[in-house]
């Protein structure tokens, strides 16, 4: 895949803003048909609310 000159600028974006990248780039297959997407990444979340603590993965597709 041919990346764009903005690639190494939203890698940095998503690095400082506290995404772990997890694929660059992140292919899928299903079936047939087989997609390739620039980045993939995910950030862990947590909040507490009365005494209860949780953790919320959140990915990002770019």
């Amino acid at each position: 895949m041919a990346r764009d000159k903005f690639h190494p600028n939203v890698l940095a974006a998503l690095i400082s803003d506290g995404w772990t990248i997890t694929h660059d780039p992140l292919r899928l297959q299903s079936g047939k048909i087989d997609i390739e997407i620039d980045i993939g990444a995910e950030k862990i979340i947590g909040a507490a609310k009365e005494g209860v603590i949780i953790a919320v993965r959140s990915r990002i597709c770019v």
